[in-house]
């Protein structure tokens, strides 16, 4: 695609299916600029996305329902440093689901900063990883965030933490079903 790439349109979707379809930015990818506008992209049927820098769901406050969902198996996300799910918003979404496989070469964040409220991670599925070289964290500073493993989906990470900072209070972790790990 190019070294950044923003998706900010008021509800701009992007599709990815298929074997041998690739997404590849060298930077950045950013999702939600503006407030009140929601993305959503979506990687399937073994598809691959390639981002070589830091990757945003919901950059700017309000900037709510953005989505990044890897399905199927054969399908890959690899990121090339950290992943903020909600960075400054709340609502954003991550979904590894059905054998996708998720890489982060940094660390993860769900819900960075105070405002980022209510974002969600699902690794759902035998054989769905998201796979963290670093650190993960559910509530790095802001309250009331989850990740859900259920059905054989695994998640991995160095370290993880749940509310690092005073006030990201009332983060969840939900770990269910046999064969599910974190």
């Amino acid at each position: 695609v190019s070294s950044n790439a923003t998706i900010s349109g008021l509800d701009d979707t992007v599709l990815l299916t298929g074997s041998g379809t690739v997404w590849s930015n060298r930077a950045a990818l950013t999702m939600g600029l503006s407030a009140g506008v929601s993305t959503l992209l979506v990687a399937s049927n073994g598809a691959s996305l390639l981002t070589g820098g830091t990757t945003v769901l919901g950059s700017a406050a309000g900037s709510i329902f953005n989505m990044i969902s890897a399905t199927d198996p054969g399908t890959t996300w690899t990121a090339g440093t950290d992943v903020y799910i909600g960075s400054n918003a709340p609502l954003n979404r991550l979904t590894v689901t059905n054998g996708a496989f998720v890489s982060v070469s940094g660390d993860s964040y769900i819900g960075y900063n105070p405002g980022a409220t209510g974002n969600i991670a699902v690794v759902s599925g035998a054989g769905s990883i998201w796979s963290n070289a670093n650190s993960l964290y559910v509530g790095f500073a802001g309250p009331s965030n989850r990740m859900i493993i259920s059905g054989g989906g695994l998640v991995q990470s160095v370290f993880g933490e749940l509310g690092d900072f005073t006030g990201s209070d009332s983060n969840v972790v939900q770990v269910t079903d046999p064969g599910s790990a974190w």
